[in-house]
């Protein structure tokens, strides 16, 4: 829970940091906007993708896949 928290809050803080000091610079405000704009596939990452839980429920799923396919 400890990383997930941490986590969320680079995710979540760091790119409004960087767009407090982008000053009027092109290159700082286009990286702002790319880290903005991925902030929900950040989460999903963090919440779904990392989740032992979920790598469980996908390893069930595709091994009925597979039993499925054989038969």
């Amino acid at each position: 829970m400890v990383f997930k928290t941490l986590a969320q809050f680079v995710v979540l803080g760091c790119p409004w940091i960087l767009g407090f000091f982008t000053n009027g610079r092109k290159e700082l405000e286009i990286l702002f906007l790319i880290l903005n704009s991925q902030q929900g596939t950040f989460i999903f990452l963090i919440y779904c993708v990392l989740n032992n839980e979920v790598w469980q429920q996908y390893k069930k799923f595709f091994r009925c896949l597979c039993c499925i396919k054989q038969h």
